[in-house]
């Protein structure tokens, strides 16, 4: 039951940090891109 418990935090985990990874790349593909590649401002 521990073993289960745990292989399902990890791929909880695993699936969360993807769906945050996703969002940062999908954020920084549709931002404004009228000032070009080399100014990359954060926030």
């Amino acid at each position: 039951m521990f073993e289960f418990f745990m292989e399902l935090c990890i791929t909880v985990g695993g699936a969360f940090f993807a769906e945050e990874l996703l969002f940062e790349v999908w954020k920084w593909a549709t931002r404004p891109r009228r000032r070009g590649y080399v100014q990359r401002d954060r926030g």
